[in-house]
């Protein structure tokens, strides 16, 4: 189990490809961790305890492709408006779930390939603001959550929805396209039955 880094610690492996720190215990990295790791291509640190990173630590990697930060304890990822000017953004995928998020400026994540954001502890106003103007589809807040389906009882509804707070209060948002669930049903529909209710299992 790893706790610390030191600055230098990464220094002699200059041709470092893909680095693995899953599932330690470390809460900080130094700003100049990866200073003679420019050829970084996969980057993992999920299931740590990092509260934030420092804005100068990914600016030299140009050639990332993946990173991966879920679970973990960052509660700001302006960091992420800092990346290497001549990193390929459209070929990044960055997973950003489980961690302490309120909000983020989301201009930052628009030319990502992908952005894994669910189960964060989101602002309800400010999830909801930004929801109704539709973010784009490489953008993404919901989880999955097990429904059953009045209409057909042998069938569960993959329903997506997103987890967020209002003051200390847990809401849950619902993600619903009905039209599309009767759709995907109907070949099952018992007719008989009332085809407007969603019993929730545990999410």
């Amino acid at each position: 189990i790893v706790s610390h880094i030191d600055a230098d610690g990464l220094q002699p492996l200059s041709a470092l490809l893909q680095l693995d720190m899953s599932f330690n215990l470390l809460s900080s990295l130094p700003a100049e961790l990866f200073h003679a790791n420019s050829q970084l291509k996969d980057i993992n640190f999920a299931h740590n305890q990092l509260r934030e990173l420092h804005p100068a630590l990914l600016h030299q990697l140009m050639h990332l492709k993946q990173l991966n930060l879920a679970q973990n304890h960052l509660e700001d990822a302006s960091w992420l408006q800092h990346m290497a000017p001549a990193l390929n953004r459209l070929a990044l995928r960055v997973d950003l779930s489980s961690n302490r998020l309120q909000s983020l400026n989301l201009s930052s994540l628009l030319f990502f390939e992908h952005v894994q954001l669910a189960d964060n502890r989101w602002n309800c106003s400010w999830l909801v603001r930004h929801m109704l103007r539709t973010p784009p589809a490489s953008l993404n807040f919901a989880r999955s959550w097990p429904m059953l389906s009045a209409w057909s009882v042998k069938e569960l509804l993959n329903i997506q929805g997103v987890d967020c707070f209002d003051g200390q209060q847990n809401r849950s948002i619902v993600l619903l396209d009905v039209g599309a669930a009767r759709l995907e049903m109907g070949s099952n529909c018992d007719c008989d039955e009332p085809k407007d209710e969603l019993a929730t299992l545990t999410p």
